[in-house]
């Protein structure tokens, strides 16, 4: 939490975590950054981010992950401004969404499968 006068200003949830779940490498995930509209480009994100940093060197972790809803325009450039990329997209939908999608998608892995078979057969028949 970062204050100003006594009065919190901003805050960074941080934790440490493998950076995916097929990274096992070790990192400090900075969550729910936020700093009050008011006190905004006078340092206080920054400071957050640099006890960041010292929280990971402390714990020897060499990667930092930071995460800000796409549509977050301003905390987007903050990041970036510090060096940090696009590592990943994430996608959201509810689950009525995903479901009414998926049944109207195409069987695509039956007619892949298809393809592979004719392919075999083909082989089959030019090596015989």
């Amino acid at each position: 939490v970062a204050t100003v006068d006594g009065i919190p200003v901003g805050v960074a949830h941080l934790r440490r975590a493998p950076i995916s779940p097929i990274h096992d490498e070790d990192a400090v995930h900075v969550g729910n950054l936020h700093v009050l509209t008011d006190h905004r480009r006078r340092g206080v994100g920054t400071s957050l981010m640099s006890a960041a940093a010292d929280w990971a060197d402390e714990k020897d972790s060499p990667h930092i992950v930071a995460a800000v809803a796409a549509s977050e325009r301003d905390s987007n450039r903050f990041l970036a401004r510090l060096g940090m990329a696009q590592a990943a997209v994430v996608r959201a939908s509810t689950v009525a969404g995903l479901r009414a999608r998926l049944s109207t998608a195409p069987a695509k892995a039956g007619a892949s499968n298809v393809v592979v078979a004719r392919r075999l057969r083909r082989r089959a028949r030019a090596s015989a």
